[in-house]
């Protein structure tokens, strides 16, 4: 098995480690081995109301912790209590080490028969040393990350976080194992990449920093080791990897800490005045990575000085596109790269904007062709889907419902579409009908990547996508507030939240209505959401704005066409479009057969129980459906 948390080399004098929350031995299989953290002071009450006897505070979680305080009060490891699963050893089998840091130490792991991932061979555990958590502070940083990554789980161009366990001494987060390596160790092997390569590629990496920065996340640590390719095959997907510097900012916050790695700091950060677009900067020195080998700030003496000479040659010196290789490189390519290393980020680009650049759009030319005159709702399909799986379990339930009422034809294009996916014709798609589904429709999607989408998308937690959940995350939302029945049925689901009738959604009523458990700091996080007012409750007004207006753009995510991705993943043993003779995967075949589809609803119903028995008892070895 290669590497997927990665064996990486040692970066000190190309890259630099990231700094701030401490150094680590980097990994390139999921996530960082040996971060531990440090943030940004936020705006907070002064002083914890609630304190046990020993002088800690009883939920170190609080809010009210301020964090200067928080990184002061010492904790013993035996008190944290994530309130995570603790039987992690009963249900999975540690098979081989594949990375080692300070703090942390990663594996690839078998799921055992008690898991709900057996069958799965692509996972991979990061385990947490609680001893490192010296400090309260410390505890809450790695609460935030794991919390951070859920949040932008619903991307397939994000490593995936599936469960989080903790024992007495360790946490451990199980993980998408990505056995392609990192981005820096497919550059440190050979020639740059060139301009065609590098600008899909630097879509990829624009696309996973808009999705964060559409959440109001900044990475602040963006880097080749911090990207990984999902298997070993040419063209397998990139995905953004490692969170433990990633924090919470708003457009308009400023943050002051000097946090991420030397080489990829932005001007600004060195200032400690700093926002979104400090992610900006880091993707442009990978660009410039991509197309030159190196990074535009590096000296071959560095190893001489200390980094504050680093940082002074990003403050001061300009980009020289006049020295080799830069004559041999495009203009359209020197002019993204200029703009995204533009010393005033005022004047920067954002990821969105970059995203739009002519020489970006160049390399999305073979995507653009093989869509042709396609539908660009149909195009659209698997991005829609990651939107969707991102959305908050209060968005999606309200959303569920109102496109259960609808009777548009947004809504009866989107039938269309499902019934020519949903070909054994069952209430509910698992995995392997939904992965053939949409190799019919031209996109193609990893199984552990379709797993994800279809728990991304189930929105009562069914064990199946029914057309509800389809419709509810493929209609054009924007289209659908312009009927005139829209309203209607915003009142109506409104009505069915607010469960005592008093005009307004609280946090009660939410816990009442929606599937499944959560906590109340995690109801309060979904109120806060719609409440405009900052009342701790949801008026219609509020609630209409919430379901309109915070849609987010799909644009932002993989497409996932088949143009692109048909050989980038293993082939799939348990397709049924084999069966069937269905799809560019399957061999042709003329007249009819035992496997073709039944003329009679009597054939068709035993057809569909034997399609039914095959899917539960698909090749648990290659991948077993939740």
């Amino acid at each position: 098995m290669g590497n997927c948390f990665g064996s990486s080399k040692s970066t000190d004098t190309e890259m630099g480690n990231a700094q701030s929350r401490g150094n680590s031995q980097a990994s390139s299989y999921v996530s960082g081995l040996g971060k531990s953290k440090g943030s940004e002071k936020r705006s907070k009450k002064s002083l914890w109301s609630s304190e046990s006897d020993n002088g800690l505070p009883t939920d170190i979680f609080a809010d009210d912790i301020p964090t200067d305080k928080a990184k002061k009060i010492k904790i013993d490891p035996s008190q944290i209590d994530f309130g995570f699963k603790r039987q992690f050893h009963e249900e999975y089998e540690v098979t081989k080490l594949l990375g080692k840091g300070a703090f942390a130490s990663a594996y690839q792991v078998t799921p055992r028969e008690n898991s709900r991932f057996y069958g799965r061979y692509d996972l991979a555990v990061k385990v947490i040393s609680k001893s490192s958590l010296k400090t309260v502070q410390d505890v809450r940083w790695l609460k935030q990350e794991i919390d951070i990554m859920r949040l932008v789980g619903g991307s397939i161009n994000m490593v995936h976080v599936y469960e989080c366990y903790e024992s007495k001494n360790h946490v451990y987060l199980l993980m998408e194992l990505c056995s392609g390596g990192n981005l820096f160790e497919k550059i440190s092997k050979g020639d740059p990449y060139t301009e065609k390569m590098a600008a899909v590629l630097m879509g990829d990496i624009l696309r996973v920093a808009e999705q964060c920065h559409s959440r109001n996340i900044i990475h602040r640590d963006i880097k080749p080791e911090n990207f990984l390719f999902g298997n070993k095959l040419m063209g397998a997907p990139l995905k953004m990897t490692d969170f433990g510097l990633a924090d919470y900012c708003k457009p308009t916050a400023r943050l002051t800490e000097i946090s991420g790695t030397p080489y990829y700091i932005a001007p600004e950060v060195i200032r400690q005045s700093y926002s979104l677009k400090a992610d900006v900067w880091s993707c442009g020195v990978v660009l410039y990575v991509l197309l030159t080998g190196k990074t535009p700030f590096h000296r071959e003496d560095d190893r001489k000085h200390s980094y504050k000479v680093v940082f002074r040659r990003i403050l001061e010196e300009p980009i020289d596109f006049s020295k080799d290789p830069w004559p041999n490189i495009s203009e359209d390519a020197k002019d993204l790269c200029g703009k995204l290393l533009c010393k005033n980020a005022a004047k920067r680009l954002t990821a969105a904007e970059a995203l739009e650049h002519p020489w970006i759009q160049q390399g999305m030319v073979h995507s653009k062709e093989a869509e042709g005159t396609k539908n660009p709702k149909v195009t659209a399909l698997v991005q829609r889907l990651q939107l969707f799986g991102t959305y908050s379990k209060f968005k999606q339930v309200a959303l569920y419902r109102i496109a259960k009422e609808l009777a548009t034809p947004e809504v009866q294009e989107v039938k269309a579409q499902w019934d020519k996916m949903n070909f054994g014709n069952v209430e509910k798609m698992g995995t392997i009908r939904l992965l053939d589904g949409l190799e019919l429709e031209g996109f193609t999607v990893g199984e552990a990547e379709g797993s994800d989408l279809l728990k991304a998308i189930d929105v009562y937690g069914k064990g199946g996508v029914s057309f509800e959940d389809y419709a509810a995350a493929i209609v054009d939302w924007r289209e659908i507030t312009k009927d005139n029945g829209y309203y209607h049925l915003c009142r109506q689901v409104f009505d069915e939240f607010d469960a005592d009738k008093d005009g307004f959604i609280t946090r009660k009523d939410l816990q009442e209505e929606l599937p499944g458990s959560f906590t109340d700091k995690e109801v309060k996080k979904m109120i806060a959401e719609a409440d405009t007012k900052g009342s701790g409750k949801i008026d219609f007004k509020d609630f209409v704005y919430f379901i309109q207006e915070k849609l987010g753009s799909a644009d932002m995510f993989d497409k996932r066409l088949s143009s692109r991705y048909r050989n980038s993943f293993p082939k799939r043993t348990n397709s049924f479009l084999k069966k069937l003779n269905l799809g560019g995967n399957a061999p042709s075949s003329a007249g009819s057969s035992k496997n073709s589809m039944p003329a009679t609803p009597k054939e068709g119903e035993d057809f569909n129980k034997s399609l039914r028995r095959d899917e539960e008892i698909a090749d648990v070895q290659a991948f077993k459906e939740f």
